[in-house]
């Protein structure tokens, strides 16, 4: 991936940087979610701490959100919605993938 973006730089000329979200998309999403967060099909409360550093664990972030819904299915649709409604700020500060991609802005 990073190879094929050097190369579409080179031939339009456009600054383009490879960003990888450590483990899965999904622990950008958790780390932007709260306990009491109440929206997307989450389970009300929501009965596990989400840590603190969404990086490192937990190790599946896919089964580890899907486990908080309350019908236990994730899929596209609760991925935009979950991305419509987390707290970004508290993403970053849980997500050092995702900080080193908002901080490239």
């Amino acid at each position: 991936m990073v190879e094929r973006a050097k190369g579409l730089s080179q031939t339009s000329g456009l600054d383009i940087k490879v960003f990888w979200a450590k483990r899965e998309y999904e622990s950008w999403i958790l780390g932007g979610l709260m306990k009491r967060d109440q929206y997307c099909g989450l389970s009300r409360p929501i009965k596990d701490e989400i840590p603190g550093d969404t990086q490192s664990f937990p190790v599946n972030p896919k089964e580890w959100i899907r486990d908080l819904l309350v019908d236990k299915r994730y899929n596209p649709k609760v991925q935009e919605c979950f991305t419509r409604h987390i707290s970004i700020g508290l993403a970053k500060k849980r997500n050092a993938s995702l900080r080193e991609f908002l901080d490239s802005f």
